[in-house]
């Protein structure tokens, strides 16, 4: 006997979700418009999780805003911000899913990892930002998707840096979701559409409500101004394969020749301090440094390039800029 089978398939949208990408150096002070919510409006901030990369990104986060917000979140019971990783204390992480839950609770901000996922259900959080890109486009929409669950407006928000899309730290996916020009809901939904039946996506309107992408094109005359981007969107800042951004510092041969013997005596210091830096700087690496050298703009940029050490970058950084 034959069984006939259906598949059944929804695709996880979310029309009271706005989502923004903001390229970004990753500088902690770009996050400076949410501490000066919290400063202004405290108990009643909008309840925002800030999901990080990694323990140390989360953890110089917090102690950021720690610092900003000065005796403001010393008292637990008083706290409005506070942090979930896998190494949190057990007192921290019990706050953290006790407090937050509430709907008048004084926790307004959590930093958190991927370990502040499984099982939470928040309706009211209104802000999910991404401190990194995320992994996988699956990843951000399960985190993403913690915002706005009781229906309300809600936002999501990515800072990326151009080290969190170099290969191996990302999917090809999120890189083209970061990057693309077009619709980034369209881009989502597309991804996770298993045929080409005719499904339309759902689009807020008007058009600056839906993504940063599309409140560019947006002509509604009413389009608010957004926080939490720090600048106005510009896709071709974006670094592609070629570090072909379209800004870039003019470098003579001269210049050129000089940059690459700077470097050369900067290795030539590390290997006399024994220093394990001075293995990624192969003759190759010199090389692709001094190729690139006019789109090397910040840290990230040289990063970008397969370096792993943030202190090498700001030290190739300054050997660039003082050429």
């Amino acid at each position: 006997m034959d069984i006939k089978t259906s598949i059944i398939s929804v695709i996880p949208e979310r029309p009271n979700l706005s989502y923004y990408v903001q390229k970004s150096s990753k500088n902690l002070a770009d996050l400076d418009w949410l501490i000066n919510d919290l400063l202004k409006f405290e108990k009643s901030t909008k309840k925002t999780i800030i999901y990080c990369r990694n323990i140390v990104s989360c953890s110089n986060l917090y102690e950021y805003f720690r610092l900003s917000l000065d005796d403001r979140s010393e008292s637990l019971d008083n706290r409005l911000i506070g942090m979930f990783h896998r190494s949190t204390a057990d007192i921290n992480k019990s706050h953290v899913l006790d407090e937050f839950q509430k709907l008048d609770s004084s926790l307004r901000v959590v930093f958190a990892t991927i370990a502040f996922e499984m099982g939470i259900d928040i309706p009211d959080i209104e802000r999910v930002i991404h401190w990194g890109g995320p992994r996988g486009l699956e990843q951000f929409s399960q985190e993403s998707g913690r915002a706005g669950r009781d229906g309300r407006s809600a936002v999501s928000i990515i800072y990326f840096s151009g080290y969190d899309l170099a290969k191996g730290n990302c999917s090809g996916e999120v890189r083209e979701f970061c990057k693309t020009e077009n619709c980034l809901r369209n881009t989502l939904c597309a991804y996770f559409q298993l045929d080409t039946s005719g499904y339309s996506v759902i689009k807020p309107d008007p058009p600056c409500t839906c993504c940063s992408n599309c409140k560019l094109k947006c002509v509604c005359g009413f389009c608010s101004e957004s926080q939490f981007l720090g600048r106005e969107l510009d896709n071709s800042s974006v670094l592609d394969e070629d570090f072909n951004t379209g800004i870039k510092r003019d470098l003579t041969l001269e210049q050129r020749r000089l940059l690459r013997e700077n470097l050369l005596d900067y290795k030539e210091c590390l290997i006399e301090e024994e220093s394990e830096l001075s293995c990624e700087l192969e003759d190759f690496a010199l090389d692709h440094i001094v190729k690139n050298a006019p789109y090397l703009l910040c840290e990230d940029d040289v990063i970008s390039l397969g370096l792993v050490s943030p202190e090498l970058a700001a030290d190739i950084l300054t050997l660039i800029e003082e050429v």
